[in-house]
C-alpha cells in the first residue's frame, strides 16, 4: 500500500521563503572542498541580497552543483501524514532533477520512503535512485 503525492497539487508541501532557506546556514555552511565552497558562498551571497519574504526558486541558484545544499520545500502542517508512508512522486517535467530530489529529501526527512518517481516527459532514473528493500 502506498501514498501518491502529486508534487504541485499537495496541500501540505510548500515552497519555503528565501529567509527560511537562508536560516539553514545560520550555524555555518556545509563542509566543502575549496572550489565547491567558493561556488556555494557565491550563490549564498546572491541569495542574501534578495528579499527574505520571496518564495525561494531553485533556478535562482545558477550553479547546479550548489543546488544540492538548498532545501526549497517544507511540510506545511502535520508531518505524520507522510511518516511511515511509501511515496511515489509525480512531476510533469524534470530538467536538472533538483526539485524532485529536494521533494524526496524533504519527505524522507519526515519519515517517508520515496520508492520511485514518475515524470510525464522525462526519465527519473538518474535523479531518484531506488532505495534498497
Amino acid at each position: 500500500m502506498g501514498l501518491l503525492i502529486p508534487k504541485k497539487e499537495s496541500n501540505f508541501l510548500r515552497k519555503r521563503t528565501i529567509g527560511e532557506v537562508l536560516s539553514d546556514f545560520d550555524d555555518g555552511i556545509p563542509k566543502l572542498g575549496i572550489r565547491d565552497a567558493k561556488i556555494f558562498k557565491s550563490e549564498l551571497g546572491l541569495l542574501r541580497k534578495a528579499d527574505n519574504d520571496e518564495i525561494f526558486q531553485m533556478k535562482a541558484v545558477r550553479n547546479t552543483k550548489a543546488r544540492q545544499f538548498f532545501q526549497p520545500f517544507t511540510l506545511d502542517g502535520d508531518p505524520s501524514i507522510v511518516e511511515g508512508k511509501v511515496v511515489i512522486l509525480v512531476d510533469d517535467l524534470v530538467a536538472t532533477g533538483s526539485s524532485i530530489v529536494s521533494v524526496a529529501d524533504c519527505l524522507r526527512s519526515h519519515g517517508a520512503t520515496v520508492r520511485n518517481g514518475i515524470s510525464l516527459l522525462s526519465t527519473l532514473d538518474a535523479y531518484l535512485p531506488r532505495e534498497q528493500s
